[in-house]
């Protein structure tokens, strides 16, 4: 993708000039430079009028004018096309270049996205399997309490639950801490 400070400094590049600080300058110079960056900009990108004016702080109408004049305005003065070219296809390959860094980002990114779903299937499955363990660790502590339960005299009973309780409590906070 082309910027359109990327064709305002190609043109500042290659004549040596500052379209930024040329605004109100009507020297025929600049207005042929502003004509050809309004014709750059227009069919490099997909920017609008008002964009495209934005940048040199004109008005969208300036630009229209300018891109029906410049096709003219080359024509009285050929000296200017072969800069123009040379312009054209710097902007061409960064666009190119630009394209090509995407499509390889792109690559990069599915490579990415395959090493992230690689890594999220095992995180699926240390879930499953941490899951199943705890099921089958509270089944077992379960069948624990009961056999304990079972074996507890009556008279022992209380006493029993109580510091069943606390064991209950003691591993609350441990859980917690970690």
């Amino acid at each position: 993708m082309i910027l359109l400070k990327n064709i305002i400094n190609e043109i500042n590049k290659e004549f040596k000039v500052d379209l930024f600080k040329t605004r109100n300058t009507r020297s025929r110079e600049i207005v042929i430079l502003r004509f050809f960056y309004f014709k750059l900009a227009r069919n490099m990108t997909k920017c609008s009028y008002q964009t495209i004016a934005n940048e040199l702080k004109q008005d969208h109408a300036t630009v229209i004018n300018g891109i029906k004049k410049f096709d003219y305005l080359i024509l009285i003065y050929p000296d200017y096309v072969v800069k123009f070219n040379n312009i054209e296809i710097k902007l061409k390959y960064i666009k190119d270049k630009n394209i090509n860094n995407i499509v390889d980002d792109v690559s990069v990114l599915k490579i990415e996205l395959k090493k992230e779903k690689y890594k999220n299937s095992i995180l699926e499955y240390e879930y499953k399997k941490i899951k199943k363990e705890t099921r089958t660790f509270k089944n077992q502590i379960n069948k624990d309490i009961l056999f304990s339960i079972n074996k507890v005299h009556d008279s022992n009973f209380d006493i029993f639950l109580t510091k069943l309780d606390a064991l209950c409590e003691l591993n609350k906070h441990e859980i917690r801490r970690r």
